[in-house]
């Protein structure tokens, strides 16, 4: 019965967030759910854990839901029958105020920034029973895949858990993450977990004051600040959703579809289709356990790395007319400037990973791309070869990334940029020799 309960409990979470009843509002948890043995009643536990909702209300509006929740209920599950469902106000308050005062002692007791394995973010995360998740501005598939695979893991489990809104996701992107998005600011007590975040800048603007409230930072970038209270950041892992693969599975959450497909975006993203020297073996082995589920990956596949838009294309064109090369063609400056955009009308969707393409001409070791913000501000973009750190040459103006992708800001004319970066490159180069052995 403990395995009919589980699944009750992971397929009601799931409905009970999408119901639209204006009574059934607030942070809700399903705590746990009991089936008769005959599956003719199962009796529901809810708390409600914020936002203002009184708890029996909560409960009548999932009453007069009750109706198309069994049927709802009875698609998704292969039961023999499925049983009637009686919600009842669970007194789980209490020890969600226990839990957060021993968050509260461990603020005080413990270093601001104490380092974890994914073990221990697994461990802590079991005895959280509602989480928040940020991800970065400018939205990649890493941080997208990672926050939805977090929250499905997590529901599964009979948690509460959303991603908080971000304005910057793009039209590809968003239904990866749209069933487990909370519109707004969290509540005022919420537990905040950040993914593939490196750093409190990339926060979403909107997010800016919620940086001191961050209690754990799940990462993979090896200059992460350690902004969290608690910080699982892991710079061998070619990705946060490898990390987030391995803190659901020490959790016990099954891997399912639902938990597979956004993970395998996480992964297959930040690998460039597994085809970047940050793809391991440890890499391929998740792919393979996520393709296992039976995904729909080479459809992934194909939106994510094949199909390009013609303003993509057109946008291409006009980049690669403006290219500039230095030092004997190993180096390679690219420029995406505002008319550029206006004339081929390109959105963001069109000019993701635009920044890879310097990279992909013959001889160029260091690709450089710079992409105006308007008012004097550029995004600088580094890709590498094995030989040479991007995140080396982006840390002289204050940024940071991996040694193959770095990124950082600068604000002056064109001409004054190529400069300055021109020679952090020389620098970066006379001060480790001839980079590595290999470009492979």
């Amino acid at each position: 019965m403990q395995k009919i309960n589980e699944e009750i409990l992971r397929e009601l979470s799931s409905l009970v967030q999408a119901l639209k009843d204006p009574r059934v509002k607030g942070v809700i948890s399903l705590t746990h759910v009991e089936a008769s043995r005959d599956l003719a009643l199962a009796r529901v536990y809810v708390s409600v854990l914020g936002g203002g909702a009184d708890a029996g209300t909560v409960v009548a509006g999932l009453k007069s839901a009750a109706g198309y929740l069994r049927r709802e209920l009875a698609a998704a599950l292969s039961l023999r029958r499925t049983p009637e469902l009686q919600f009842i106000a669970d007194d789980s308050l209490a020890r969600g105020a226990r839990i957060q005062q021993v968050l509260s002692d461990l603020r005080e007791t413990e270093p601001p920034r104490r380092m974890i394995t994914a073990a221990d973010a697994a461990r802590w995360l079991a005895e959280t029973d509602v989480v928040f998740i940020l991800t970065h501005q400018r939205p990649d598939g890493d941080t997208l895949g990672s926050a939805a695979a977090l929250c499905a893991g997590l529901r599964s489990l009979g948690k509460t858990a959303y991603a908080l809104e971000n304005p910057d996701v793009t039209t590809r992107y968003a239904p990866y993450i749209a069933d487990y998005l909370w519109p707004g600011t969290p509540p005022e007590d919420a537990v905040l977990v950040a993914v593939d975040i490196a750093t409190p800048a990339l926060l979403p603007k909107i997010y800016e004051s919620l940086e001191d409230r961050v209690a754990l930072v799940i990462d993979h970038h090896e200059t992460n600040s350690g902004f969290g209270r608690l910080n699982c950041v892991l710079p061998d892992r070619a990705s946060t959703g490898e990390i987030i693969f391995e803190v659901l599975d020490a959790m016990g959450a099954a891997l399912t579809q639902t938990t597979a497909l956004p993970l395998y975006l996480a992964v297959a993203t930040d690998t460039g289709c597994f085809r970047y020297s940050n793809t391991t073996s440890r890499t391929h082995r998740v792919a393979a356990a996520l393709i296992d589920t039976g995904i729909p990956f080479a459809a992934v596949n194909l939106e994510m790395f094949e199909i390009k838009s013609r303003r993509r294309f057109q946008t291409e064109a006009l980049v690669l007319s403006e290219t500039e090369f230095f030092d004997e063609g190993t180096v390679a400056f690219c420029y995406l400037t505002q008319e550029m955009l206006a004339k081929t009308q390109a959105d963001e969707d069109d000019i993701d990973n635009i920044s890879a393409l310097p990279r992909k001409m013959e001889g160029v070791e260091i690709g450089v791309t710079l992409r105006e913000q308007g008012d004097d501000l550029w995004k600088i973009s580094v890709r590498t070869s094995q030989r040479w750190e991007a995140n080396r040459i982006c840390a002289r103006f204050g940024g940071g990334g991996h040694p193959r992708a770095g990124g950082c800001h600068c604000r002056g004319d064109r001409a004054d940029i190529r400069r300055q970066m021109l020679e952090a490159v020389a620098e970066v180069k006379a001060l480790h020799g001839h980079g590595r052995d290999s470009d492979h």
